[in-house]
């Protein structure tokens, strides 16, 4: 199993039920669990390196005070998008497939 199944397994299991139902949506898209997934703070981010220093790459926000509404954030944590899981995460892969090399 390689680094990235191992930490994709990691996410779909965690004890913190933002973080798992996001990495559960995102894992349904082939494009997104090519990455290497972590979270920092129920986010979920993603990078083309397995180790530190990861990529800084668009996320998903996972907004606290309003249950079920996420963001797709740019690397520099500018909010880029709002709505719910499907619309964030269908909006996600659209920008990293733009941002891929041609």
């Amino acid at each position: 199993m390689s680094m990235i199944e191992e930490q994709w397994e990691f996410l779909l299991k965690k004890d913190d039920e933002d973080a798992r139902r996001v990495a559960t949506r995102a894992y349904q898209e082939p494009a997104l669990r090519k990455l290497f997934p972590y979270t920092s703070m129920s986010n979920l981010k993603f990078s083309k390196k397995v180790e530190h220093p990861y990529d800084a790459l668009p996320y998903i926000y996972v907004i606290k005070d309003e249950p079920r509404r996420y963001q797709v954030r740019a690397a520099d944590h500018r909010p880029l998008l709002e709505g719910g899981l499907d619309a964030v995460v269908t909006a996600l892969v659209h920008l990293l497939s733009e941002e891929a090399p041609a």
